[in-house]
């Protein structure tokens, strides 16, 4: 159909989109479930980035050395046990040492793992792996390695 020199197809494909709807009602709720989806994803994604523009931390448990403050749940605080290891992990790598050196200096020392710590703090995920594997207080280098890696420690927030 034309009109004022426009040509009008919009019901046609309005009728045709119909006729499909009635075949397949449940594709239909896919593709707006899908959508719906989509859109809370980058709702969540986009909050996230804000939280961690303001300089909230927002990922799930604290790195070994801080706490969750309990005055503000959005901010980290050094923990007072676990800070001093990091500390002394951070030196050893400025004069030198490297990871496994680090690793059997802390073993050495029986100062105890970022999973004993966990473990002793109430979160049992790491319970059996140590247990199984009889490493209470064994440090690994790989433990070395994530922790004078991980960029919290510089002062960044990281969203994982």
């Amino acid at each position: 159909m034309r009109r004022n020199g426009c040509y009008f197809y919009i019901l046609e494909l309005t009728n045709c989109f119909l006729r499909i709807l009635l075949k397949k009602p449940l594709s239909f709720k896919n593709i707006l479930n899908d959508m719906y989806a989509k859109d809370i994803s980058r709702k969540i994604k986009t909050a996230k980035r804000q939280r961690s523009m303001a300089g909230y931390y927002t990922s799930g448990q604290p790195p070994y050395g801080y706490v969750v403050d309990p005055n503000n749940k959005k901010k980290l605080k050094p923990d007072g046990e676990t800070a001093p290891i990091v500390t002394r992990i951070f030196k050893a790598a400025l004069n030198g040492m490297n990871y496994s050196q680090i690793a059997n200096m802390l073993t050495s020392e029986n100062i105890e793992t970022p999973a004993m710590a966990k473990i002793r703090n109430g979160d049992s995920r790491f319970l059996r792996n140590v247990i199984e594997n009889d490493k209470r207080n064994e440090w690994n280098y790989n433990t070395v390695k994530q922790i004078l890696q991980n960029r919290v420690y510089v002062g960044d927030m990281v969203s994982h």
